[in-house]
């Protein structure tokens, strides 16, 4: 464990920059969320839920929220852990394809 004078002593370098596609699963449609996998899609929090209909409606995959709701409730949107990719994201905050990502 780093002593808190090494922790401050870090500095943190940028790496770059992409579109989250690059790193993602090879589905056609998925979004990337914190935490462990959901084992159905009416086992997601509503606040995560909300999110994923965000990212669903960003992508342009559905046009409204009833849309976007069926769209997961089918399984037409594959929901992955983030961690599973090496990304960190916060609870409720889903990363999809066309997202940029440092």
């Amino acid at each position: 464990m780093p002593t808190q004078a090494e922790f401050l002593a870090a500095r943190p370098t940028w790496s770059g920059w992409g579109k989250a596609r690059a790193l993602g699963p090879k589905a056609e449609r998925w979004v990337l969320h914190a935490g462990p996998a959901f084992e159905k899609p009416v086992d997601i929090p509503a606040p995560v839920r909300n999110a994923l209909i965000a990212a669903i409606l960003f992508e342009g995959w559905a046009t409204d929220d009833a849309q976007a709701r069926a769209l997961i409730y089918r399984g037409d949107v594959v929901t992955l852990p983030a961690q599973d990719f090496g990304l960190v994201t916060p609870l409720a905050f889903p990363v999809s394809p066309s997202m940029t990502l440092m």
